[in-house]
């Protein structure tokens, strides 16, 4: 995370995060977004800095969400592949 800070202070693009499922892990049944949420704001990067997507299990979307991150400027794609 501390060079998430980095890209910050650069004021240069955005953070896209994808997470692979809600369904069939139980870490983001329990968890939800909110973690990885916590992690980028202590960085201090405003909601407008980062995006949380979820795949809802499947690879097209995926990568779908991951490609339209990088179409709307995202410099950081943290991506929790597929299983």
């Amino acid at each position: 995370m501390a060079q998430l800070k980095d890209v910050y202070t650069a004021g240069k693009g955005m953070v896209g995060v994808i997470l692979p499922d809600a369904t069939t892990s139980a870490r983001y049944n329990q968890l939800r977004p909110s973690v990885p949420e916590a992690g980028l704001r202590s960085r201090r990067l405003r909601c407008s800095d980062y995006k949380i997507d979820n795949a809802s299990g499947t690879a097209t979307t995926e990568l779908a969400l991951a490609q339209a991150d990088i179409t709307a400027g995202a410099k950081v794609l943290l991506v929790d592949p597929l299983r």
